[in-house]
């Protein structure tokens, strides 16, 4: 596919915001959501800009970040032609369970043995 490339106003963007972004980019790593609440943008915005900027190979994914429960988490960007870190497997029904268990196993143990009720 030969196409040309891709102008921030092709994908929605102006180029002050375009530049705003950028900018905040390379200052270190952002998820979509961080990027649109530090430049004050819709985090819609904030996708396009960095799903425009990994398709040209500007920006790669340097981490994923772990999300609650078994869920993997947002993927943070940053400015470079690297390579993209590989998603980190899910965690096992098992693994899950033994995590949670040891979770309650500290939480049980930070409980008064005895409560006293006074009237």
């Amino acid at each position: 596919m030969n196409r040309r490339p891709i102008t921030p106003t092709q994908r929605g963007l102006g180029y002050a915001v375009f530049a705003r972004l950028a900018a905040l980019l390379l200052k270190r790593p952002h998820t979509a959501r961080s990027l649109a609440r530090a430049a004050r943008v819709s985090e819609t915005a904030a996708r396009r800009f960095l799903a425009a900027m990994h398709e040209e190979r500007a920006a790669y994914v340097c981490a994923f970040g772990r999300g609650r429960g078994n869920r993997l988490g947002a993927r943070m960007f940053a400015i470079g032609n690297e390579p993209d870190v590989p998603k980190p497997t899910r965690l096992s029904n098992a693994e899950r369970m033994r995590r949670y268990r040891a979770r309650r196993r500290t939480l049980a143990g930070a409980w008064p043995v005895s409560i006293r009720i006074t009237p």
